[in-house]
């Protein structure tokens, strides 16, 4: 059996072992001894898109770096909410997205020039008990120039380079108190 068979059969079944216990989670079969059914729901980061105050919320910064300098900052509200709510709550962020001048190289594949416009669209991708995850996108002269994920942690900073030159970190912000009146 050569290399590129043995690969291929051990690929296969790896991959039919994945198909397998998809289907069997899907079915809702699980396996004897599982107790992925009867823990309690999950708590989850979401994104949390309301005007003004948040109750419970916790607020974490965003920044955008290209070759060291910002080309964008915000501030997200973050929440722990079950997960079944977090992913049908029609409070959860809807897409937030900006611009800036071109003149970076994509990828080293999509050379953009200084009179390109970028926009780049960040959402939120997917929840977990410990990161909020954030889906970054950027698009110029009518194609995708770069669509990754960022996981943000909202305890702690999170860097990530995402290309040559193009940084994202988040990283938690100062609860603000209510003003206290004379």
């Amino acid at each position: 059996m050569s290399c590129r068979t043995g690969f291929w059969l051990m690929t296969t079944q790896i991959r039919n072992a994945y198909l397998a216990l998809f289907v069997a989670l899907a079915l809702g079969v699980a396996p004897t001894g599982c107790l992925c059914q009867t823990l309690p729901p999950a708590s989850v980061w979401a994104w949390y898109w309301v005007d003004g105050d948040c109750r419970g919320c916790e607020k974490l910064g965003l920044e955008l770096l290209l070759d060291g300098k910002s080309v964008h900052c915000c501030t997200l509200k973050v929440r722990r909410m079950e997960r079944t709510k977090a992913l049908s709550s029609k409070h959860l962020a809807r897409t937030s997205v900006f611009s800036f001048k071109g003149g970076h190289n994509f990828q080293d594949e999509y050379p953009t020039s200084p009179q390109d416009t970028i926009q780049c669209n960040i959402w939120q991708a997917g929840v977990e008990s410990d990161v909020l995850i954030l889906g970054v996108s950027f698009v110029g002269g009518h194609r995708i120039l770069l669509n990754t994920l960022h996981f943000a942690r909202p305890d702690r900073s999170s860097q990530m380079l995402l290309d040559r030159g193009l940084v994202i970190r988040t990283y938690p912000l100062p609860r603000s108190r209510p003003q206290s009146r004379p």
